[in-house]
């Protein structure tokens, strides 16, 4: 079963909001509101009060956006190195994920590029696609793929 989540920013921000627990919500309107209240109460002529409610403001800013950061990994499918599997052949090659699998003859690529984390191959139908090199198991298969794409395609780009 696959899922697939497709929502906007703000359908994402107000969720985020009314999920978080009311007692996170409720210390941060308290603590905004009090920062307001200083601003308000003692104006501009203070420093010392802009600089307590501006840093009050910026942890509650940083705390929000780790805490949206953290739900988004929790909301994003789990997907660990195991579940990625790439097969080098004399045809191809054939990349197999956990709900798709994909095989590329090697004639169908047009261009490589090796990038230090990734592989970037350009398809014949201008299907683009980038292999993770942490697929390999071990450098033994990364050699043997780029073995295959020298001899099959020409020498890729670096």
């Amino acid at each position: 079963m696959q899922l697939t989540f497709r929502y906007s920013l703000k359908e994402l921000i107000t969720g985020l909001f009314f999920s978080m627990p009311r007692s996170y919500v409720g210390k941060s309107i308290a603590i905004i509101s009090f920062a307001f209240f200083l601003f308000v109460q003692f104006g501009e002529n203070s420093d010392i009060i802009l600089v307590i409610g501006y840093s009050i403001i910026k942890a509650l800013i940083f705390t929000t956006l780790s805490l949206c950061f953290v739900i988004l990994l929790l909301i994003l499918p789990k997907t660990s190195r195991s579940d990625r599997t790439v097969t080098i052949g004399d045809e191809g090659m054939e990349i197999e994920y956990p709900h798709q699998k994909i095989k590329i003859k090697w004639n169908e690529i047009k261009r490589i590029h090796l990038g230090n984390y990734l592989i970037y191959l350009k398809v014949k139908n201008g299907f683009h696609m980038a292999i993770p090199r942490r697929v390999f198991t071990s450098k033994i298969g990364e050699e043997e793929f780029l073995v295959n794409i020298e001899r099959n395609i020409g020498t890729p780009k670096n």
